[in-house]
């Protein structure tokens, strides 16, 4: 069982510019970050991604199924993994919304995939967003200046399912 939390904001473009990112994120293939994230396993709890109200083993198969609709990017240091994230536009009822998870080692890099997520949303023209992360980092989203105030949060629970 792990937790993870969920964060949604509407209106980017009301309320937020493009900024560019200090550190550089790369964008990669569900292979490549399935490679990666062998450098620090523990980035990603209990090898589960979460995607779109879903979950999944972190194998390659599990990478390969999210790589069909979503762009991986990464951040490294010295070769190690330091963040991992995945997103996609998501068809809503009235619009579309920039969907994503964030895997971070620290809270500098969960920003910056944050922010780059966001700059993504906005230079596709969508407006809204969801933002899935380890909610060991939920108190940035109240804390940190640099993030802006989402209007709504949650938290979802995650069970093993044994038969």
């Amino acid at each position: 069982m792990f937790k993870m939390g969920a964060f949604w904001h509407e209106n980017l473009d009301k309320i937020l510019k493009p900024q560019k990112a200090r550190t550089s994120i790369i964008n990669v293939t569900p292979r490549e970050a399935h490679e990666l994230l062998k450098t620090d396993p523990s980035l990603v709890p209990h090898n589960i991604l979460v995607y779109d109200w879903k979950a999944i083993n972190g194998t390659l198969q599990g990478f390969r199924e999210i790589g069909k609709g979503h762009d991986f990017c990464c951040t490294k240091r010295r070769s190690k993994l330091q963040a991992l994230s995945f997103g996609h536009a998501r068809p809503d009822s009235d619009h579309d919304r920039w969907s994503f998870t964030i895997y971070a080692l620290y809270e500098r890099e969960l920003v910056v995939h944050f922010r780059y997520h966001l700059n993504t949303a906005l230079s596709k023209g969508i407006k809204a967003t969801v933002c899935t992360c380890p909610t060991q980092f939920e108190n940035i989203f109240k804390e940190h200046e640099r993030i802006l105030k989402f209007m709504w949060k949650m938290r979802f629970i995650l069970l093993e399912k044994q038969i």
